[in-house]
């Protein structure tokens, strides 16, 4: 078994986000759309699950980094035993849930970047760039790190 240092605090978040897009994806199964901030397609990628398996078979088990309320989320969403209206009620609690796990989970993903050995005192990182949103829009005045592609496209939305 190898086992990364690094990877495992990686794997912390992957499980979150992975249990993220399964809802809004579970949310779109059911035509709801979940909102514009997260459109993406994710029919052709990865099995995002499969993969997780595979680090922690080599990396070894993590939890996660999700509040137990998220995996609820999931659990009921596959069920699809649900009305369009508890499906918008959870879709709102999943927006909620992410905003406050993005804000709280700030702190951690810079440990786990400076690990790496990366200096997180710039502008670019890794080839991701710091941008802020305009305040205008959801999490408005938050800063995040997108890559050249999408800081081009989405020019208009920071400042």
């Amino acid at each position: 078994m190898a086992v990364s240092a690094f990877v495992r605090e990686a794997l912390l978040r992957l499980k979150t986000s992975s249990l993220v897009i399964k809802a809004i994806g579970l949310i779109s199964s059911y035509d709801i759309p979940f909102g514009a901030d997260y459109n993406f397609d994710m029919s052709d990628g990865i099995d995002v699950e499969k993969t997780l398996l595979a680090l922690e078979n080599i990396h070894g088990p993590v939890s996660t980094t999700a509040p137990p309320r998220l995996a609820t989320i999931v659990n009921l969403l596959e069920s699809g035993d649900l009305e369009e209206d508890e499906v918008h009620a959870l879709a709102n609690e999943l927006k909620c849930i992410i905003q406050v796990h993005r804000k709280n989970d700030a702190e951690l993903m810079t440990t786990a970047l400076q690990t790496l050995g990366l200096r997180l005192d710039g502008d670019v990182i890794g080839g991701l760039t710091k941008r802020t949103l305009k305040s205008h829009l959801p999490f408005g005045g938050s800063e995040c790190w997108v890559c050249r592609r999408h800081a081009e496209e989405y020019d208009d939305q920071f400042c």
